[in-house]
């Protein structure tokens, strides 16, 4: 009884990335219609998708110069995230 349950968990698991992966390239969705209505749905939300992405790293990277400038004037060290390949978010 108890392999059961661990393969039904390997199983959620395996979906869970596989829905994740989807919703983040709808694209390799195999139903063309839920392919578009998902891409459809990430290009609509004002939260999340390539222009949300594209506008949060502008501000980041504008941030990040600001700062460093800012550094240099008060004659600082400062090494910015983007400089050493950290990354911002958690996922």
């Amino acid at each position: 009884m108890p392999d059961c349950d661990l393969c039904n968990i390997e199983l959620l698991i395996t979906a869970k990335a596989r829905i994740k992966k989807w919703s983040r390239e709808p694209q390799l969705i195999p139903d063309e219609l839920i392919s578009r209505q998902v891409a459809l749905c990430n290009a609509a939300d004002v939260g999340y998708g390539p222009h949300q992405m594209a506008l949060r790293e502008s501000i980041g990277s504008e941030y990040e110069y600001k700062l460093g400038e800012y550094a240099k004037l008060w004659n600082l060290k400062y090494k910015g995230l983007y400089s050493t390949s950290h990354d911002s978010s958690v996922e």
